[in-house]
C-alpha cells in the first residue's frame, strides 16, 4: 500500500558504501550512518558496539575487523566477483525522553500509534522515561559481477530483498520484513530515494500479511529502506519502558 511522501522525525541507522558497484578496486569502504532523510553522521569503528559486523556472499560469511576509531568504520577486501550482503547489528543503547512530544512524534512518523495507546493504558509517565534501541542495518554491494542475491543474516529484525535490484529488468524490487525469522505483517516501511543530484524523497509502504511489499525503483538512484518494531520491556525488572528495533537496507540501482 502506498502513502504520500511525509517528513521524517526518526533516527535511522544505515550502511553507506562509498561505492556500491565495484569494477576494479576490490576494497569496500562504507560508513555506518545515523541520521534522517539519508543524511547523518558517520560512526567510528568500535567493536564493543557491534553485536554483528559481517560480510556474506553465498555460504561464506566473515567478520569485518578494524581498529577503534576507524572512519569509515567498514573497510574490507572483496575476494570473489558477485553480490555481497554487509550486515551490522548494534548492542543496546538508551535514550531518555524529557517530554512527550518527541516520543509521540517519532511514533506517528513510524506508524506506531498503538504504542501511544499502550503507554497511556499502562499509566506510564509522559516525561522522563527511557527506551532502549537496537539497530540492524544491511547493504548490498557488488564487485565485478552483480550476480547473486541478498542473504538472510538471521538478525532479530531484518529487511530482505527478494530479487536483485542490480540485475532486474523490473521497475520494482520485492521486499520482506522479518522479526525473529518470521514475517512481520502490516509493518510500515519507509523508503528514502536519493537521486544523482542528492534530492531525497520519503514514501511509506505497508507490508502484507506475509510481511512483503513491492518498492518502485529508478535507475541511477540510491535507496534506504527502514522500518521500526516496538516492544514493551519487563515492567518489574527493567528501568526502561520500551525497546525499539530499527532495521534498514541500502542499495543503488545501476544506470540503465
Amino acid at each position: 500500500m502506498l502513502f504520500l511522501p511525509v517528513c521524517s522525525t526518526g533516527h535511522e541507522a544505515w550502511i553507506q558504501p562509498l561505492i556500491y558497484q565495484h569494477v576494479h578496486d576490490p576494497t569496500l569502504k562504507a560508513d555506518i550512518m545515523v541520521g534522517q532523510l539519508f543524511k547523518g553522521h558517520a560512526q567510528i569503528y568500535n567493536e564493543e558496539k557491534f553485536a554483528v559486523l559481517d560480510i556474506t556472499q553465498g555460504r561464506s560469511r566473515e567478520r569485518i575487523t578494524g581498529r577503534l576509531g576507524d572512519l569509515p568504520a567498514i573497510v574490507h577486501t572483496l575476494d570473489k566477483p558477485g553480490l555481497y550482503t554487509v550486515g551490522y547489528q548494534s548492542t543496546g543503547s538508551t535514550i531518555s525522553y524529557s517530554n512527550w512530544q518527541k516520543f509521540s512524534s517519532f511514533l506517528h512518523a513510524e506508524g506506531l500509534e498503538w504504542v501511544i495507546e499502550e503507554h497511556r493504558s499502562k499509566g506510564f509517565p509522559d516525561r522522563d522515561f527511557d527506551e532502549v534501541f537496537y539497530r540492524y542495518a544491511k547493504s548490498v554491494v557488488g564487485w565485478q559481477s552483480l550476480e547473486g542475491n541478498d542473504i538472510i543474516l538471521g538478525m532479530p529484525f531484518e529487511i530482505v530483498l527478494l530479487n536483485n535490484p542490480y540485475m532486474t529488468s523490473s521497475d520494482s524490487v520485492d521486499v520482506e520484513v522479518m522479526w525473529n525469522s518470521e514475517p512481520y505483517p502490516d509493518a510500515q516501511l519507509a523508503v528514502f530515494q536519493k537521486s544523482a543530484e542528492g534530492v531525497v524523497v520519503r514514501t511509506d509502504y505497508l507490508t502484507d500479511k506475509f510481511g512483503k511489499t513491492s518498492v518502485p525503483i529508478v535507475a541511477g538512484h540510491q535507496y534506504l529502506l527502514n522500518t521500526v518494531y516496538m516492544e514493551l520491556r519487563n515492567e518489574e525488572t527493567d528501568e526502561a519502558l520500551w525497546n525499539s528495533h530499527w532495521a534498514s537496507i541500502t542499495f543503488e540501482v545501476p544506470q540503465s
